[in-house]
């Protein structure tokens, strides 16, 4: 992230976080862990914890979107080109260098249990080009929201682009309201393509408009004068949605359940908004840690996950095979998914710690020797 807003003012300042938006994002990828971590069984109905599911699920990643929104900068539509290689390169390469990963180790992973099956050398080649063209691999298939974010993000740039040269000033925000509205309409139909997931983009991109004009209107003066009202009604309106209905399980939803979808996932994302800006909370160090690390989390959980899936296996004598359950061994209760969210959370941001740490030393390795010549 290297823009956000200005709490008081509403304005993007180059290069510098607020701590809400980074705690949001870290409670944000708490929740994603936990919902996970409690689906131990093929169908989320079927869960030992389907009403945390069904609470969580709601707001969980439509939260991610509306932050991502938050923070973005209208000056990207300033230049358009460069603007869209740089996020192309920000989500499309983590993008395929973590698929990527599970493609190349698949068979010595496989011996782990990780995978019920082994690949040939046609296998990984068709795999390859299937990871080039954001095809999600199983084990990391939370990297749904990398894919839609990449194109969310880069539809905003374009259509900011061409706002901004053909449409008055009066004018360009009914227009771009408008049209995130006819995608939203999309989104929601059969009709609408799936390749590479544009249905999903389609949906979602009404999230992150929303956080654009929180941003753009300095809406989060409202939160922050009552945090507690949005935090109360939050958690109200998520648990009778939780209890009278399953749309919190739908992702994208139908025209039938929208309203109701639309209803819990704002108030939940504000509710989490409202509580990330409590000093407690914003300046919470390992909140802020997880969640500028939250896109590897989301990327890599699933797999981290295995570790304790390997341990259960050892524990109750079960079928190596059970390792390849996503997201977690089913039909196993108990408190495991307390130690599956800690492992999903520390395994998966420690790597990239670790990564990030290896890359500085090389940096600095590299550049003493080109100082030394």
């Amino acid at each position: 992230m290297d823009n956000v807003v200005n709490s008081k003012d509403g304005v993007i300042q180059s290069g510098k976080r607020i701590n809400y938006i980074d705690a949001a994002k870290g409670i944000g990828i708490i929740l994603v862990c936990i919902g996970h971590a409690v689906t131990n069984a093929s169908s989320a109905m079927n869960s030992t914890y389907v009403g945390v599911i069904k609470f969580i699920a709601q707001f969980h990643m439509p939260l991610f979107f509306l932050l991502s929104g938050l923070v973005f900068s209208e000056r990207y539509a300033q230049t358009p080109f460069r603007s869209t290689l740089k996020k192309i390169k920000a989500y499309y390469i983590p993008y395929v260098v973590y698929n990527m990963i599970f493609v190349i180790l698949h068979n010595p992973l496989a011996h782990l249990g990780f995978f019920t099956d082994f690949y040939s050398l046609k296998d990984h080649l068709r795999e390859t080009a299937m990871v080039l063209s954001m095809h999600v691999m199983s084990i990391c298939g939370a990297m749904w929201f990398l894919r839609a974010l990449m194109l969310i993000v880069i539809g905003y740039i374009w259509l900011g682009f061409i706002i901004n040269k053909l449409v008055p000033d009066r004018y360009k925000e009914v227009v771009r309201g408008t049209i995130v509205i006819l995608c939203l309409l999309l989104g929601m139909s059969p009709i609408c393509p799936k390749v590479f997931g544009f249905d999903v983009a389609m949906y979602y991109a009404s999230y992150f408009y929303i956080g654009i004009l929180i941003r753009k209107y300095n809406l989060n003066r409202f939160i922050e004068k009552k945090k507690w009202v949005w935090i109360l009604s939050g958690i109200a309106i998520n648990l009778i949605i939780a209890v009278i209905s399953n749309v919190g399980l739908s992702g994208r939803t139908t025209y039938k359940l929208f309203l109701l979808y639309g209803i819990g996932a704002i108030s939940g994302s504000l509710m989490i908004i409202a509580l990330s800006q409590y000093k407690l909370i914003c300046n919470n160090r390992l909140l802020s840690y997880f969640g500028g690390k939250s896109l590897d989390i989301m990327s890599l959980h699933f797999a981290t996950f295995k570790i304790v899936s390997l341990i259960i296996v050892g524990v109750y004598g079960l079928d190596i095979r059970a390792v390849s359950d996503i997201p977690v061994v089913f039909g196993v209760t108990g408190c495991w998914w307390i130690l599956y969210t800690i492992t999903g959370l520390t395994v998966s941001a420690g790597l990239r710690s670790g990564f990030n740490c290896v890359k500085h030393v090389l940096i600095n390795f590299r550049e003493e020797r080109h100082n030394e010549k």
